[in-house]
C-alpha cells in the first residue's frame, strides 16, 4: 500500500511538470523494492529512545541516567510515567558538551 501512494504521489508532482524527478524517482523506488534490507546501506534509527535503549546505546547506564534527570542535566521528555529522549536532542547534547 505504500508504494501505490508513493507512486500516486509522484504521479502528481509528475503532472504538475516535475518529469524528470518521476522518473529517477520511480527508477529509486523499482530498485529499492528489488534490494534486500540486509544490503541496503543505510540503518533506520528510532526517534525516540528509552532509557534502556539509551543505556545500549550510548552507554551511559540507568542510575546514571536517572540522577543526571534528577539534576536536570541531560535532555529527556516525560510522557505519563515513561520517560523518553529524543535523539535529535541527545546528539545535541553530546556536542555542546565536547571539550576542543
Amino acid at each position: 500500500m505504500k508504494d501505490n501512494l508513493l507512486k500516486v504521489v509522484l504521479q502528481a508532482a509528475y503532472d504538475s511538470g516535475y518529469k524528470d524527478g518521476y522518473s529517477k524517482a520511480t527508477e529509486n523506488i523499482e530498485h529499492d523494492l528489488k534490494v534486500p534490507l540486509s544490503e541496503k546501506s543505510h540503518v533506520i534509527q528510532k526517534l525516540w529512545l528509552t532509557p534502556k535503549d539509551l543505556a545500549h546505546e550510548f552507554d551511559i547506564t540507568l542510575s546514571t541516567q536517572a540522577k543526571m534527570r534528577m539534576k536536570n542535566r541531560i535532555p529527556y521528555h516525560k510522557i505519563g510515567k515513561y520517560v523518553r529522549y529524543k535523539r535529535t536532542d541527545i546528539n545535541q547534547w553530546f556536542d555542546l558538551a565536547k571539550i576542543v
